[in-house]
């Protein structure tokens, strides 16, 4: 898992990250229609949550109380 979690690292720093494609699956429907569903893989999760853990501060902290848009402890969280 260790040098999984490097590999990684070791990509997003020397910018050679590429994401994985996702994976499909197709479902079939009356009709005979299908419908494709689509799965991110491990690693793409993983990165864009670390993503998200980092950038999230950085621009809600940018973000004004009276802007529209989604706010982390913005009044639509609280009930």
């Amino acid at each position: 898992m260790e040098s999984f979690l490097q590999q990684i690292k070791d990509e997003l720093v020397s910018n050679t990250y590429r994401r994985m494609r996702v994976r499909k699956k197709e479902i079939p429907k009356d009709g005979g229609k299908v419908r494709i569903l689509r799965f991110p893989r491990f690693v793409t999760v993983l990165v864009q949550g670390d993503l998200k853990l980092i950038l999230e501060p950085i621009f809600e902290a940018d973000s004004q109380s009276g802007s529209y848009g989604y706010h982390l402890n913005g009044p639509h969280m609280k009930r």
